[in-house]
């Protein structure tokens, strides 16, 4: 089966698993997620570049609130995108609290517009990747739109490497192997609520972490 009929299969799977977990059940292994970035985050801090950058969580995906707050306790900074739909790209704009998201596009929240512009990309760090299915090699199955893909194609074009792209997951989002297109952009690693899955080089991340 060809590449992108495999991805429409595999996302419609994952989506109905993991829509099925009860929302109490799906806020409870979040936090246990963001708890285990947190340590990380906490271990590692001086090793990265300063900032953060984490989707907004929607719908059924891993709830990536927790974790920003922990950030905004602790000083770390953070931003978040918002979705210009015309041009498929990606603005990136620093957040301090809940009170700069609003809804933005299609229901996902966003920064507010006067939230201010993340002034250069060098400064991430950490990009917390949403997606629907991952691999043990860092194959991620996203949406479909290609955004995180194309800022990360334009952020390595212009630094020459890449942030640590982790990607936070259910477990029943990891899969044997996700089907890939040449322009898909694997993560370092997965978190889910029972382990770490380092899946390739990350160019700053301080010691491997277990399977």
């Amino acid at each position: 089966m060809q590449a992108p009929q495999s991805k429409k299969r595999l996302r419609r799977e994952i989506e109905e698993k993991r829509s099925a977990l009860p929302p109490e059940e799906r806020s409870r292994i979040s936090r246990i997620i963001c708890e285990r970035v947190a340590e990380r985050l906490r271990e590692s801090a001086s090793s990265y570049p300063p900032v953060v950058f984490s989707y907004l969580s929607f719908g059924a995906e891993v709830d990536t609130f927790p974790l920003l707050e922990f950030c905004w306790r602790a000083g770390i900074p953070t931003a978040a995108p918002r979705t210009l739909s015309k041009t498929k790209e990606m603005k990136l704009h620093l957040l301090s609290s809940r009170e700069d998201v609003q809804q933005g596009i299609w229901g996902i929240p966003e920064p507010k517009p006067e939230c201010p512009e993340l002034p250069d990309t060098a400064l991430i760090g950490w990009v917390l990747m949403p997606g629907l299915a991952f691999d043990p090699k860092g194959g991620r199955l996203g949406y479909g739109g290609g955004y995180y893909d194309r800022f990360l194609s334009e952020y390595a074009r212009r630094h020459g490497t890449l942030p640590f792209l982790l990607a936070l997951a259910f477990e029943l989002q990891l899969v044997p192997e996700v089907p890939t297109e040449p322009h898909d952009i694997p993560v370092h690693a997965v978190v889910t609520e029972s382990r770490w899955v380092a899946a390739g080089e990350e160019p700053f991340l301080p010691g491997r972490d277990e399977g």
